[in-house]
């Protein structure tokens, strides 16, 4: 919605193949929401350890409240220092620069709102590994926060590369399976019919995007699949 093709109404069937050829991954960071964003992780994280200093006769004493933090923001990271909440406002500085804003949001709540600049803005915030994704305004991207010490130790960390998945069909969102159109050891052709998964009353077609043959079969009609589950692996 923010694309000046969009706004401008010159739209056709073709919009998204024309204009982002290498697919649609939702609207990059700038720097204003880049800032937002660690913002949001930050105060989610000072947020949580207020709520865990007032738990009593924990074994190893209260958790130690830091208010500085490098922000790991995809695959970007920005530095904030002299972070303080008082009175659900939220100041630090980010990036090297002042930041200020009120902050509506407690544990477990999956919205949160910021004001800044006299502006409201509602942040999706879910609860991945090690901290948060933060979508708000078509950017999406995942957070962690890590205090000073943490943080020399995750530079120190491997990056664990993506898993191959070119061999398997695997389901594109939550459905039932209404039919498998392949069985093991067939040769498929390129656009043949593999398989049919129903989502919201809608059925989707899934076909071969390549030759080749079905080594393995890993559901089957009738059962109800997530997201990224296995439906066949190719030889």
């Amino acid at each position: 919605m923010h694309h000046p093709r969009f706004r401008e109404g010159r739209l056709s069937t073709g919009f998204i193949a024309e204009e982002f050829p290498d697919g649609f991954h939702g609207r990059p960071l700038d720097r204003d929401r880049a800032r937002r964003f660690a913002a949001a992780a930050v105060a989610a994280r000072i947020l949580h350890v207020e709520r865990a200093r007032a738990i009593s006769g924990t074994l190893n004493g209260p958790v130690p409240l830091l208010d500085a933090f490098r922000v790991s923001l995809g695959d970007g990271e920005l530095g904030v220092s002299e972070a303080r909440m008082q009175e659900g406002v939220l100041r630090a500085i980010i990036d090297a620069e002042p930041y200020e804003a009120h902050v509506d949001w407690h544990p477990g709540c999956p919205i949160m709102w910021l004001a800044e600049r006299g502006a409201g803005r509602a942040l999706q915030l879910f609860r991945v590994r090690g901290g948060y994704r933060v979508s708000q305004g078509g950017s999406s991207v995942a957070t962690v926060v890590y205090g000073p010490q943490a943080a020399e130790l995750a530079s120190l960390m491997l990056r664990k590369g993506l898993a191959d998945t070119s061999k398997f069909l695997l389901c594109p969102m939550p459905g039932l399976v209404v039919s498998v159109n392949v069985s093991e050891g067939q040769d498929v052709k390129l656009g043949e019919t593999l398989a049919v998964i129903e989502a919201m009353k809608m059925e989707n077609v899934l076909t071969a995007e390549r030759e080749g043959k079905i080594k393995k079969i890993s559901t089957k009609k009738g059962s109800s699949l997530g997201l990224d589950d296995v439906i066949l692996e190719f030889a």
